[in-house]
């Protein structure tokens, strides 16, 4: 089933310890919160707040824009890793803080671009999650990763990126998190009794979890950025499954931005959660 998500402002607050919890705010806002961010380096048992930005663009408004991506540093995995991200249709990229306003802004907040955001609790040795579309009826991925190619088809299923974080031993104050995609699909029971009119019961079984060996550092000045490669073309890779979207008549892909500060998007218009594919409805700009 679809969901659409029209131009009201809805912010997703993902409060996580396991799930997340979305809190609908009382008045419309144009921009993220600010909420202060602590500068001091937290004990080993605390959890902290990442930032999350997931961000709608034309097709090839990054993946194909050599300078998006020279700002940022793709050293953030090593050569192995990285060439298998592309061929899988996905790439990251680490950059200062500072980057955004000198120049990733340009491209991520403007009238032509669509965007969700969503603030994590991040509990230390532990998993969240980020909704990458809506329910599906149906797809077919397929993987490609030191064990050869794989692909299966799924029903009743939903794409989202699962993030598990730790603190890096060996630099201050900097979170080390694991990102893997994750194919949740639906399952129905019925159970049967003597004389009873059945109820068919629904939950939830994940089903593939798509390890790519994304690991990557995050500091309290840093953010890191996730898009897709040119490889995403192939509509059953995961770059492509889990970060583009049809429109009516465009194509659109999704740039993923991690950061323990907020950003300030002021041009962007926002989108209420992850959207839908087929994608139903964009902001008249974005067209």
């Amino acid at each position: 089933m679809n969901r659409i998500f029209g131009h009201s402002s809805l912010l997703l607050l993902g409060i996580l310890s396991g799930c997340a919890t979305h809190i609908r705010p009382t008045a419309p806002a144009a921009s993220p919160p600010d909420p202060v961010v602590s500068q001091v380096t937290l004990p080993q048992s605390e959890g902290i707040n990442v930032y999350a930005y997931q961000v709608l663009l034309a097709r090839g408004a990054a993946s194909a824009n050599a300078k998006f991506w020279k700002v940022l540093n793709e050293d953030v995995v090593d050569k192995p890793t990285n060439d298998m991200l592309q061929f899988n249709g996905m790439r990251i990229g680490r950059a200062p803080l500072s980057t955004y306003q000198d120049g990733l802004a340009s491209i991520l907040d403007t009238e032509k671009t669509a965007a969700a955001w969503s603030v994590f609790y991040f509990p230390i040795q532990g998993t969240c999650y980020l909704e990458m579309t809506a329910e599906l009826e149906d797809e077919t991925v397929f993987v490609f990763n030191e064990h050869g190619t794989s692909g299966r088809t799924f029903e009743h299923c939903q794409n989202r990126f699962a993030f598990f974080c730790q603190w890096e031993p060996h630099k201050p104050n900097t979170l080390r998190l694991s990102i893997c995609p994750v194919v949740e699909t639906w399952r129905k029971r019925i159970d049967y009794s003597l004389g009873d009119d059945p109820a068919e019961e629904q939950y939830n079984n994940v089903e593939s979890l798509y390890d790519l060996h994304l690991r990557a550092d995050l500091g309290p000045d840093e953010l890191l950025v996730s898009g897709t490669s040119p490889e995403a073309e192939d509509p059953y890779r995961v770059g492509n499954r889990f970060m583009t979207r049809q429109g009516r008549t465009d194509r659109f892909e999704e740039v993923v931005v991690l950061t323990r500060q907020p950003l300030k998007l002021e041009h962007a218009h926002r989108l209420g959660g992850p959207t839908s594919r087929p994608l139903p409805g964009l902001p008249p700009s974005a067209h």
